[in-house]
């Protein structure tokens, strides 16, 4: 559980060497308890595009691949 993510993005893409690969995996459990709000608002989905929205938030990388469990790429990353 992350509660600067932003900030922990930008340490990642300052330290990663250049053409670096970032692997970011998370599974659906959550506690309630730990996990923020905006985690906990969102379904699979939604806090897939939160990542990624994290992950583009520093300038260091480029629009991240999204590989779902099952080996497809994801490409709607809505809230829905």
């Amino acid at each position: 559980y992350l509660m600067y993510p932003e900030r922990v993005m930008a340490e990642v893409g300052r330290v990663l060497k250049p053409s670096g690969v970032l692997i970011v995996s998370f599974s659906n459990r959550m506690f309630p308890s730990k996990a923020t709000y905006a985690w906990r608002r969102r379904n699979e989905a939604g806090r897939v595009a939160l990542v990624r929205d994290v992950i583009m938030s520093c300038p260091a990388f480029e629009e991240p691949l999204v590989i779902t469990k099952g080996g497809g790429l994801m490409q709607d990353l809505s809230m829905a």
